[in-house]
């Protein structure tokens, strides 16, 4: 039995409409577009590889790889190693003898000089001087300065006359110093002035007597 017009009309209609709405739906979608790669700037720069390795350019030996195997620098390198094991040697050699004679002074100390002439002046002067370093007596420098200068000299200077020169001395700094108008109290200034008392010659008034004063030697 063949369907009737009526149903077939409905039928088609009814499709009619279904393509029509989902025509409509996809229209409604949303266009999401594609990302498209920036392309990269260039900057004027063409980096070209090569597409195979060229042939590497000949290795030729420096004049210092020839010297090598020059036999005269081979002999210059020899004497050179030579000289440096001398030296070497020598230092040890130096360096032993002086450990030795540490090595006896500790144990058997230094060797005694009583027999020689003066010798007792510097004991003297020696003890003295501890003397004063451990508080036994006054600390004096300018004492201590003349026991030294008078064992050397065999114990023939008087202090006195030592004192009285070294206050002449100092008479003559002083009034140097005043009489080129320094500052008495700088140590530059009275270095200075000690060093022309020693250097200078000097020509210094006694009495109304001019005495000639050379290289300081009042």
């Amino acid at each position: 039995m063949l369907p009737s017009s009526t149903a077939m009309n409905k039928s088609l209609t009814i499709l009619l409409i279904t393509l029509l709405c989902s025509c409509y739906s996809y229209a409604q979608l949303p266009v999401i577009p594609v990302p498209v790669p920036n392309a990269m700037d260039t900057y004027g720069t063409n980096i070209n590889f090569p597409s195979s390795p060229g042939p590497s350019a000949p290795f030729t030996p420096s004049k210092q790889q020839n010297n090598i195997y020059d036999p005269n620098e081979l002999i210059r390198r020899r004497q050179r190693v030579q000289q440096e094991i001398e030296e070497a040697t020598a230092m040890m050699r130096e360096i032993e003898e002086c450990y030795s004679i540490a090595s006896s002074l500790t144990k058997n100390g230094f060797p005694s000089q009583a027999n020689i002439p003066g010798t007792e002046y510097f004991r003297s002067a020696y003890q003295e001087i501890s003397d004063m370093l451990h508080d036994s007596i006054t600390l004096n420098l300018e004492r201590a300065i003349f026991l030294i200068e008078n064992a050397f000299l065999n114990n023939q200077l008087n202090f006195n006359d030592f004192q009285k020169s070294i206050s002449e001395k100092a008479d003559y700094c002083k009034w140097r110093m005043s009489e080129l108008k320094l500052n008495p109290h700088d140590g530059l200034v009275q270095n200075m002035a000690i060093f022309s008392l020693l250097t200078d010659t000097l020509n210094v008034r006694q009495l109304g007597n001019i005495k000639e004063n050379i290289t300081g030697s009042l």
